[in-house]
């Protein structure tokens, strides 16, 4: 069985590559991870990464849901919440939920209803928006975290375990200040998200974020199903 993941960037594709991937297959769940296709310039150069807009997103999924692979069980996404483009589905009805569950879960419906109201079939669509952005996991555990970052002063360190005190879970920290911002004041230049982010991760393990992070952990459940 084999799943497709359209991810946002390359911090999201070797997350997925490097930890959901060896997971999934232990339950005979093959995984196909891509990176989302963001330019193509007139001679024929692709660009990869980042969502400036919902139509990069819309066409990508269109194309990916009318495939016919009978192995391709489901299709899903990894897209921060964070910074979403203002374009995408129901996107301003959401900046007045409070409750930032019911607003990603609001979200991730608007974006299969748009699909469905555009002719797609999502039937074997599964949305997923990360609540609030891939480096929520930074927080997960901090000790794992000021492992990898060996060379912080102690002040760096003080001010990071601050944030994690702030917040109740990770997945929670605050919009207006998405936890890459966080990771960035904290430490500086010591952090680096494609690089040092995935090996952070894979430093706190897969349980551990499972555990802090209670909407990644239901995404991952209904991954899992499908086997």
């Amino acid at each position: 069985m084999e799943i497709i993941i359209l991810v946002e960037g390359l911090t999201e594709k070797r997350f997925c590559d490097n930890i959901l991937k060896p997971h999934l297959e232990l339950k005979n769940i093959f995984l196909t991870v891509i990176l989302i296709d963001t330019k193509k310039t007139p001679v024929g150069q692709n660009y990869k990464g980042g969502l400036a807009n919902y139509e990069q997103l819309q066409k990508e999924l269109k194309n990916l849901l009318g495939n016919t692979n009978p192995n391709w069980k489901l299709i899903s996404t990894m897209f921060d919440l964070y910074r979403l483009p203002k374009n995408f589905p129901r996107y301003e009805e959401s900046r007045i939920i409070d409750d930032a569950y019911k607003k990603v879960s609001f979200l991730e419906a608007s974006l299969a209803d748009s699909l469905k109201s555009h002719g797609v079939n999502i039937e074997k669509f599964l949305p997923h928006l990360q609540l609030h952005e891939f480096e929520a996991f930074m927080f997960v555990d901090s000790s794992k975290t000021l492992e990898k970052l060996k060379q912080a002063t102690s002040d760096q360190r003080k001010r990071y375990e601050q944030i994690v005190k702030d917040y109740d879970n990770p997945e929670l920290i605050n919009t207006d200040k998405g936890p890459s911002i966080h990771m960035q004041e904290a430490f500086s230049g010591l952090f680096q998200k494609s690089t040092t982010g995935v090996i952070i991760t894979e430093s706190i393990g897969l349980d551990a974020i499972r555990n802090k992070c209670p909407h990644f952990d239901q995404w991952l459940k209904e991954l899992e199903k499908i086997c």
